[in-house]
């Protein structure tokens, strides 16, 4: 019998509280891309899509990242690599910026996946793909089908456990 190493396991880091759309479409473009991460083979934990509903139901004060720092850290120490969803404002976001520090810091993998992948299986409404991963509708053309940017070059992978054809960017 042959005991296969366990994949790794992804902690997925997007923008939440200053989301330029609002917190409930941070919500809804961190569970589309947790979901094509799923497709693609890969474990993840994705704390926006547990915590949004969390926070709105259950009526918890809105303290920003404060709020879920120490849930975020429990989580992340659990967590092999980091994926990180560049949604609009992820390069400011205080929560998603302490996370890549947190990651780079223990010398963990940090994958960067770019918005526009799209999401297969959601409905298409008025001819237009509702389930790209950018939430606004654009269509499935509007990302490139190997996840990387026009001219952007294929980099080796990060980590000798990751799932082939995970990472759409590699480590940047």
């Amino acid at each position: 019998m042959t005991i296969k190493a366990p994949e790794l396991l992804y902690y997925v880091a997007t923008p939440y509280t200053d989301y330029p759309e609002g917190k409930h479409q941070a919500f809804v473009l961190a569970s589309k891309a947790s979901a094509e991460l799923i497709r693609r083979g890969m474990n993840i934990i994705c704390p926006i899509a547990q915590t949004h509903p969390i926070a709105h139901y259950g009526k918890l004060p809105d303290e920003g990242f404060k709020t879920w720092e120490k849930l975020c850290l429990a989580l992340m120490e659990k967590c092999d690599a980091l994926a990180v969803i560049k949604m609009p404002g992820w390069e400011t976001s205080k929560g998603v910026q302490a996370e890549i520090r947190y990651f780079t810091r223990k010398r963990l993998p940090v994958k960067y996946f770019p918005v526009g992948t799209t999401v297969p299986g959601w409905e298409k409404k008025d001819g237009v793909d509702k389930g790209n991963v950018d939430g606004k509708g654009n269509s499935a053309d509007a990302a490139p089908k190997n996840g990387r940017a026009s001219g952007e070059r294929k980099k080796p992978k990060g980590h000798p456990r990751e799932p082939e054809g995970a990472a759409p960017s590699d480590t940047e």
